[in-house]
């Protein structure tokens, strides 16, 4: 069921008193919603505007934190830069009503997922890592965000680890005096999307007060890291530790899901999104030795079906000219740089078994709305229509 649309790249979303806020790339908003009924009434109304938008990490994290605030993050335009507006990669504070607008913490590259850790009402945001320098660095990051805070990036990583790049910048004298390290280090390369606390007392095998971290895994790790949810628990003596509480979306290199985001059910349930397949996740305690989830069946490839060609309405001609013409975009677009000039995979992965999960319109759907390491593509319909068409013939 549909409760808005004509939304330009919707992602954090987040319910209080009576409304529903919509983070979009570039603006917030929110319309009256009624939580008894799950109507919406009224018009939808931007309340903040002018984000800033384009380059990587384009989608928008909304809260609304325990003073009332909304507390929006902005994900950095690139890997590794100093930006142009001082609003990438921070996270930035407002009134309910989108005023008042402020920088509330710096240094954060792609801080997806935030929440308030109820013990102590602290902040915790975790946060994605630079990339290109090695399996192993730096680590992803786990904060907790202070008003005024700086937390590194791109200066500096984990402990405050200077980067080969950037670690002994001009700027670096300015933020030393705010400079904070990490919470917690989690493994290189895991990306971590979602952070969630549990607030039910009875949240079952010690979850209550814990956090779940989504971690969506890594895209350019030679061995690949996350693809699973983990619990965070902080001892008597503040100290901070981890295990895993969902996992099974890879095993032995082979990716079935990704998740991306935690939520706490009014139910006691657990559920977890997953965009690899489009699919939210349900989780409830079983009974003694009962199994509540089953790993997803393998795809009909792999329990040696038959698979479909996606583009098997195409004459032998139109798809010829449209495999040429998506070359030339591929190339053009410098997708040659990450994924190679044959799709063989370089810093981004490999681009092998398209059609058992595509056809042509889901691929344009994907350059349209592209994951937040994948820059925008900016294509008209019949550039998108090529493109995806000469991904489906070379790497189908």
């Amino acid at each position: 069921r549909v409760l808005i649309d004509g939304l330009d790249g919707p992602h954090g979303i987040d319910l209080h008193e009576g409304y529903l806020y919509i983070a979009e790339r570039s603006a917030v908003g929110r319309i009256a919603f009624d939580a008894a009924s799950g109507e919406v009434s009224g018009d939808y109304r931007h309340i903040v505007t002018g984000l800033p938008d384009g380059g990587n990490h384009w989608t928008r994290t909304v809260r609304v934190g325990p003073d009332d605030r909304l507390y929006v993050s902005v994900g950095s335009s690139c890997n590794v830069c100093i930006e142009d507006d001082p609003r990438r990669a921070a996270i930035l504070r407002y009134t309910l009503d989108g005023g008042e607008g402020e920088i509330f913490a710096r240094g954060l590259r792609n801080s997806v997922g935030m929440d308030w850790r109820p013990a102590d009402g602290a902040l915790y945001a975790v946060d994605n890592g630079r990339d290109l320098l090695g399996d192993d660095f730096p680590p992803e990051e786990m904060n907790k965000v202070v008003a005024g805070g700086h937390y590194g990036w791109p200066f500096f990583h984990g402990d405050n680890v200077p980067d080969p790049e950037f670690g002994t910048h001009p700027q670096v004298a300015k933020i030393r005096d705010t400079l904070r390290g990490q919470a917690y280090g989690f493994t290189a390369h895991m990306a971590p999307l979602g952070i969630t606390f549990m607030r039910n007392p009875d949240a079952p095998g010690g979850l209550a007060g814990a956090a779940l971290v989504a971690f969506h895994g890594s895209w350019n790790r030679s061995r690949k890291s996350g693809y699973k949810v983990m619990s965070v628990h902080w001892g008597a003596d503040g100290t901070i530790s981890t295990r895993d509480f969902l996992w099974g979306f890879e095993k032995d290199e082979d990716v079935i899901g990704r998740p991306v985001s935690v939520a706490e059910g009014v139910d006691g349930a657990i559920y977890v999104s997953d965009d690899y397949t489009g699919t939210i996740y349900r989780v409830v305690r079983g009974g003694e030795g009962k199994q509540v989830m089953r790993p997803a069946a393998a795809p009909p490839a792999a329990a040696g079906m038959a698979m479909r060609d996606p583009l098997a309405g195409l004459s032998d001609a139109e798809r010829m000219q449209l495999t040429q013409r998506g070359g030339e975009i591929y190339a053009a677009m410098g997708c040659v740089n990450c994924h190679g000039p044959q799709g063989e995979g370089r810093t981004a992965p490999a681009l092998t078994g398209l059609a058992q999960r595509y056809g042509i319109a889901d691929l344009v759907a994907l350059f349209e709305k592209p994951p937040a390491n994948m820059p925008p593509a900016r294509l008209n319909g019949d550039e998108a229509r090529a493109l995806a068409v000469r991904l489906l013939d070379v790497n189908g």
